[in-house]
């Protein structure tokens, strides 16, 4: 069955690794898919993966900006007014919001909002404000919500954000599964992660790791503050950080005042599977997530992760077999999971391989692309 699809983002690196595999998954279906997406430093690596795909640029931005804003929306009705999609398909917070406002405003019949997690939300708690408010648009205007995770679609149905049959949860959750036979396969690294180690020097050490955006939502000052509580009972070990800064102050600088411990600090990387198959463990104290696929992702590279007991993260692991995941009113709670894998390195393994089998039971991207596939059509039936 053949039919007009449309992927629309706020950023073109979001779309090059949430459809990478799926699109040409689709397109061999013969189906015709179009992605629009602005021009924000990752389109011609979006170009070279998605070479008969139809990129559309658009001047959308993903900060608020209310000139900006209503030109992007002008832009999305005229876009979508001339190419009639059959199913329009918007990702991330202000894609959702400006593309289910046009898509309304075009006619168009069949809009699907995937949420990859909402920003109006601390540890499980809503945040009432203007921003929840645009965050519940999409929710309104859109036919039917994917959640990237089961835990996240209870949230919602339980706040009253969405009707429990308008949103649903494709196989056991993720955006497009999780590559554990080539990328995510710890049998890949063994060489350049020994290279890697040298090159850092921390052959010797117990590597604790934070992978992502450099912010507080994700946890970067619980981090700090745990590992100088760590550093105090143990000394062999050392602290690996990989993201980029999005604090307002320079992390580097950031952590010269901060930081008790010896660290090393890898702001960006186009390889963060190789960081992370150094990581002895992975430490994510992340406030809110919609699934938590980087955690997902350490798991399938054998490494156990601590993190908070959060919706989206509790998909993403299993609590004492392939982690821990501890009640986010105790930060403490992290040291003693933490000093549990110390002091027990047969848990720390046998939690790394519980981790990678858990992966490859429930998150294989054929599946999860085959079950996209099959919503589609019923969707178009409905």
């Amino acid at each position: 069955m053949s039919f007009k699809l449309c992927h629309v983002f706020s950023s073109s690196q979001s779309a090059f690794y949430f459809l990478n595999g799926q699109i040409q998954f689709f397109e061999n279906k013969r189906i015709k898919v179009t992605i629009i997406v602005p021009d924000d430093g990752f389109i011609d690596e979006l170009r070279s993966v998605f070479p008969i795909t139809k990129i559309i640029i658009s001047p959308i931005v993903r900060e608020i900006n209310l000139l900006k804003d209503i030109k992007s929306l002008f832009f999305f009705v005229k876009t979508f007014y001339r190419n009639k999609f059959d199913i329009i398909h918007l990702h991330t917070p202000k894609a959702g919001l400006l593309g289910s406002v046009a898509a309304r405003i075009t006619f168009h019949k069949k809009i699907v909002f995937h949420l990859h997690g909402l920003v109006s939300i601390k540890f499980d708690q809503l945040i009432n404000g203007l921003t929840l408010k645009m965050e519940m648009i999409p929710f309104l205007l859109s036919h039917k919500v994917i959640s990237v995770s089961k835990s996240l679609e209870n949230l919602c149905i339980v706040n009253g954000l969405v009707n429990k049959e308008k949103i649903s949860t494709l196989n056991s959750g993720s955006i497009n599964g999780i590559d554990s036979s080539n990328r995510f396969n710890p049998l890949n690294f063994k060489v350049e992660s020994k290279l890697l180690k040298e090159e850092l020097d921390i052959e010797d050490k117990f590597i604790i790791g934070f992978l992502g955006r450099v912010n507080f939502d994700k946890g970067i000052d619980t981090f700090i503050r745990v590992a100088n509580e760590l550093i105090t009972r143990h000394i062999n070990l050392v602290f690996l950080i990989v993201g980029p800064n999005e604090l307002d102050v320079d992390f580097d600088e950031y952590l010269k005042n901060h930081a008790k411990f010896s660290y090393r600090y890898i702001d960006r990387t186009y390889n963060p599977e190789l960081y992370i198959s150094i990581f002895d463990l992975f430490l994510f104290p992340t406030v809110r997530e919609g699934f938590g696929l980087v955690a997902a992702e350490a798991n399938a590279l054998e490494k156990p992760v601590i993190g908070f007991e959060i919706s989206g993260l509790i998909d993403a692991i299993e609590n004492n077999r392939t982690g821990f995941l501890v009640d986010p009113l105790c930060e403490l709670n992290l040291v003693t999971a933490i000093e549990k894998y110390i002091q027990h390195p047969r848990l720390l393994l046998k939690h790394g391989k519980s981790g990678r089998k858990r992966v490859v039971s429930k998150f294989q991207p054929k599946s999860l692309w085959e079950e996209q596939y099959k919503f589609y059509i019923e969707f178009l039936d409905s």
